[in-house]
């Protein structure tokens, strides 16, 4: 299964109102904060807040391709990397897509360790894909088959 997740194309409003919050908020950092430090123009302090600002969303701006197969599962974003279905122990469901662990049960410091799929209204395609069956729904079954039951988010 082939999935292609993009949160901006998916919400073109948000991503209006991120772009110039981030105009905004880089030209007055670098105008205000860092062109006096450095003793450089407004304008290219903007610039360089405005790329570090970008490179730190690039989540949101760049496609996430997953690739989901019997080894495994192959995500590539800005680089590629490779999970094997031996890693993982446990899954849950999240708002946004799926939390699968290397833990069968919730632990303190699961969040750091595991991976999250991003799923849901994200989705920009997907195949291939039964008719009548969501994404979701799809690889919902595709985690019970291969980690088992999905356990409950840690407190």
């Amino acid at each position: 299964m082939n999935i292609v997740v993009h949160p901006a194309w998916r919400q073109p409003l948000k991503t209006f109102c991120l772009v110039v919050y981030l105009v905004l908020a880089s030209w007055t950092l670098g105008a205000a904060l860092l062109a006096p430090m450095l003793s450089i123009s407004s304008f290219a302090a903007a610039l360089a807040v405005l790329a570090i600002l970008m490179l730190m969303l690039r989540a949101w701006f760049v496609p996430t391709r997953y690739r989901i197969d019997d080894a495994g599962i192959e995500v590539r974003d800005w680089r590629t990397r490779h999970f094997s279905w031996d890693r993982f122990r446990g899954w849950r469901r999240e708002r946004n897509g799926f939390y699968l662990s290397p833990f069968s049960n919730p632990a303190r410091f699961d969040n750091c360790r595991g991976l999250f799929i991003v799923l849901g209204n994200f989705v920009v395609s997907s195949s291939p894909c039964a008719e009548g069956a969501s994404v979701d729904a799809k690889f919902v079954a595709l985690l019970q088959e291969r980690i088992g039951e999905p356990v409950a988010p840690a407190r």
